[in-house]
């Protein structure tokens, strides 16, 4: 099958610790993939959030792919991308005209494989201390979903966020009968576009309105 030729048979889909999953391709790389997935990373790791066509990395990342020494067809090269973005979710932002994407459908890649340059990326990895911050907004959301991944990913905090913030009053919306804090939280739930800058920016930024700068801030302040 298709799949098994792209995906299974190079090693990129495969079993591990009983489970299936993708990986980086194995020592003997029979593909010989590992130069153009670096070539990928490279471009990934790069890259910043746009809405602008002309500059997103994915036209170039798919024109370099296709020149020597690397030779990748276009249609392979756009399954490579996906897999290599799926594999790394936890550690980028994936935006769709500078929109923040927050569910990655079959619509989604199909649109991708299209217009490749609507799309624009950025990289923040997977330091200990943004995912230390991740699983306390995650803690500290009312009724969140319990979930026992080791990396979460933006999508995986901010869907039970704004589903807590949807479920409020309009009352608790609206009303300025609370502290200065929360009011700060508020309109900045009500108006963020980044998710990146609202979850290491934003957030913190409003919860240390009205408190002293000495007083030290988490995620359990929601």
């Amino acid at each position: 099958s298709i799949a098994h030729a792209l995906i299974e048979y190079p090693g990129l889909w495969k079993r591990r610790s009983g489970k299936w999953g993708l990986g980086i391709p194995p020592r003997d790389d029979p593909a010989r993939f590992k130069p153009v997935m670096r070539l990928i990373q490279n471009h990934v790791e790069s890259a910043e959030r746009t809405a602008e066509p002309d500059k997103s990395p994915f036209p170039v990342m798919l024109d370099d792919m296709s020149t020597p020494p690397y030779g990748v067809h276009r249609g392979l090269g756009m399954v490579l991308v996906w897999v290599y973005l799926i594999q790394h979710r936890s550690q980028l932002a994936l935006y769709d005209n500078g929109t923040y994407v927050t569910e990655w459908t079959v619509e989604l890649y199909d649109r991708f494989t299209k217009h490749p340059e609507f799309f624009s990326v950025q990289w923040f990895g997977r330091p200990r201390s943004l995912q230390t911050a991740l699983r306390g907004f995650v803690d500290a959301i009312p009724d969140a979903p319990e979930t026992s991944s080791a990396n979460l990913s933006f999508a995986e905090v901010l869907r039970p966020l704004y589903a807590w913030y949807r479920r409020l009053p309009e009352y608790t919306k609206r009303t300025t009968k609370v502290s200065e804090r929360a009011i700060a939280l508020r309109r900045t739930l009500a108006s963020a576009i980044d998710p990146v800058q609202l979850v290491q920016t934003s957030i913190p930024h409003a919860l240390r309105a009205g408190q002293n700068d000495a007083q030290p801030q988490t995620p359990a302040n929601l």
